[in-house]
């Protein structure tokens, strides 16, 4: 259970029934640093998951491109959905992704394919043109779910904008936890009553510095950062 996210949960819960019922759908998580972006996709990308129809990645600044992990996840995905059956190999490789996934869009009754992307402000330009068309594409049951920055750069700006214009977006902007919700997350951390509450105020209500910081109370001999260091 994400302490403090049930609202933000329902929320996302709605988006991936939309993609359940057949309609494309972009759910943006955006927010700073520490406020536990990562922890909230992982959990809409295993609430909404359909049968295994999954493809979870991470964008990192080094990364050349993920469209080779992406086609590679797809086409693992499509073996485990039409055994036996040839699958279609254009030799593109984008548009060999997109086959797999209007492919697998056929078979709806499973659920929907939900792609999970950690960090998309650092996806490459050819996932992300991937990404731009099965979302705004022709309709299918799928979620794009992502991560990215309270400022997301502007070529994703632009496709948060045109997605919500035909009504396939929805943005979610999560910040620090509330008060009791951070004092209850760093118990959770294993810490007790006074060092809990000390923990979540130096860490300002982030679920990230709050574990950071719990980790390290709990080493023997360990001095909490101050709110300056923290």
């Amino acid at each position: 259970v994400l302490l403090g996210r049930q609202v933000d949960l329902a929320r996302a819960q709605r988006v991936s029934a939309e993609a359940h019922a057949g309609q494309p759908r972009l759910l943006v998580i955006a927010g700073a640093a520490s406020t536990g972006r990562s922890r909230m996709l992982d959990e809409v990308v295993t609430q909404s998951d359909g049968g295994g129809r999954t493809v979870a990645l991470r964008a990192t600044p080094d990364a050349a491109t993920l469209l080779p992990r992406f086609d590679a996840a797809l086409e693992s995905l499509s073996a485990s959905v039409f055994r036996g059956e040839p699958t279609p190999e254009p030799a593109d490789r984008a548009q060999r992704v997109l086959a797999s996934i209007r492919r697998l869009h056929a078979t709806a009754e499973t659920g929907p394919i939900t792609v999970g992307i950690d960090d998309v402000e650092h996806l490459d330009r050819s996932t992300f043109a991937l990404i731009r068309e099965a979302v705004l594409g022709p309709a299918g049951p799928i979620l794009v779910a992502i991560t990215t920055v309270d400022a997301p750069p502007d070529h994703l700006a632009h496709l948060i904008e045109d997605a919500s214009a035909v009504g396939r977006a929805a943005v979610i902007h999560i910040g620090p936890l509330g008060r009791a919700d951070a004092r209850d997350l760093a118990r959770a951390c294993g810490l007790d009553g006074s060092t809990a509450e000390e923990v979540a105020t130096v860490a300002r209500g982030l679920p990230g510095r709050i574990v950071d910081l719990a980790v390290h109370r709990r080493a023997p001999g360990a001095d909490l950062p101050t709110g300056a260091d923290a």
